[in-house]
């Protein structure tokens, strides 16, 4: 004999309805859980990136730097304790935490020295190996991570530092060779000698331009022609786009530093990953004054449910990846998906997903609050009939 409350619902019923709306409910728990966990990893890795590049930027300042190895002997010290700024105050130490998500600075590490004598000075390049540990307990992953950044400098002939060999004066060193002169690394100064057919270098700056043969003075053109200025040489296709101009020679390492604003007004395509300094972001115009037509996205579940976070690796070098495939987007969230201009390859709007978990995430606590409701009028329903259950006493 069923046993039914006056709306016409049995015990098993209601029962069912209970056990359904639990495992719906513990669903959506960990469903937030995973996605907590997953924002939280992420936050650590990329902070562990931003620390990084902090330091590698610090150094850049030559000042900065021989606040940091002053007094390092490169033949006997294998790591330093302190990244120092170019006032000497102390901005990263070993055994220090860092981040918001808690990055433990593990140690600094010297490692890979070359040094090449040049006569009255070495030069040459080592790794600073920067370990760092994510500290947070809700950090996923590899706890321990080791970054390298190469640091160029100048030492004695003992090995012991001098002073840092940053870009500036690679390029001095560069051009002083290239004209025909003597550059010292140690003092950082271009001595000019004499050509053939050319007598004593004049003391006058105006003397020594004139000086210079125009032969070299090609060949320096051309180097840089060829080094910095190559038109139509890298880019993203295997044919060279016409009007197309290439500074630096990625083979050659070469960098490109700008000390000031950079507007790009057309399409700007990296053919690597973007790193940015520490405390630095990313941000796109999302002004309500600059939309129109604005309405919820709804529907958004059932749609998100076509498409699969999937793990993979890239053909091209193997490397591992996850994220979603393109395709199987595009049936759902065909605004989400756009094409190459040259390739024809189909590309996702990675930071407008967010606003689909977002809608997704609502949806699903809408779902439950709902379900919440049914549960309260059955157990109401349940409990007049039988006020003994268990169910009954705990309210």
């Amino acid at each position: 004999m069923k046993i039914k409350n006056n709306s016409g619902f049995s015990l098993a019923e209601v029962m069912v309805a209970a056990a359904l709306l639990g495992a719906v409910s513990l669903g959506v728990v960990r469903l937030i859980d995973n996605m907590s966990k997953s924002q939280k990893s992420f936050e650590t890795s990329s902070e562990l990136t931003l620390i990084n590049n902090a330091i590698a930027q610090t150094l850049t300042n030559e000042r900065a730097c021989e606040q940091t190895f002053g007094g390092v002997n490169f033949g006997v010290d294998t790591s330093v304790n302190v990244i120092r700024n170019a006032t000497g105050t102390d901005i990263y130490r070993v055994g220090n935490n860092y981040g918001n998500r808690t990055v433990n600075l593990l140690g600094l590490d010297i490692e890979n020295v070359t040094l090449n004598n040049d006569g009255a000075s070495k030069s040459g390049t080592f790794d600073l190996v920067v370990r760092m540990e994510k500290a947070s307990r809700q950090a996923q992953g590899i706890k321990n991570i080791s970054k390298r950044i190469t640091v160029s400098v100048v030492t004695n002939l003992g090995d012991a530092f001098v002073s840092c060999f940053n870009s500036a004066a690679g390029a001095t060193k560069n051009t002083c060779e290239n004209i025909g002169g003597t550059f010292d690394m140690a003092s950082q100064n271009c001595t000019l000698v004499n050509y053939p057919g050319i007598g004593a270098i004049p003391d006058t700056l105006a003397g020594q331009q004139e000086a210079v043969s125009q032969r070299y003075i090609n060949n320096l053109l051309d180097e840089l022609d060829g080094r910095y200025l190559v038109k139509g040489v890298e880019d993203l296709g295997d044919a060279v786009p016409a009007n197309t101009t290439t500074i630096g020679n990625s083979a050659a390492g070469d960098s490109v530093i700008l000390n000031s604003s950079l507007q790009v007004n057309g399409l700007a395509v990296f053919n690597e990953h973007v790193e940015l300094a520490n405390g630095k972001y990313l941000s796109m115009q999302s002004d309500k004054s600059l939309k129109t037509n604005i309405k919820p996205l709804s529907g958004v579940l059932e749609k998100i449910k076509k498409v699969d976070g999937v793990s993979f690796s890239w053909k091209e070098n193997g490397s591992k990846d996850i994220g979603v495939i393109a395709q199987s987007l595009k049936k759902v969230f065909p605004d989400l998906v756009v094409t190459d201009h040259n390739s024809e390859f189909l590309m996702v709007k990675y930071p407008q997903l967010s606003a689909v978990n977002l809608q997704a995430v609502k949806e699903l606590s809408d779902r439950n609050k709902s379900l919440e409701s049914e549960v309260r009028m059955l157990r109401s329903a349940l409990c007049e009939l039988h006020p003994n259950l268990k169910v009954c006493l705990k309210r």
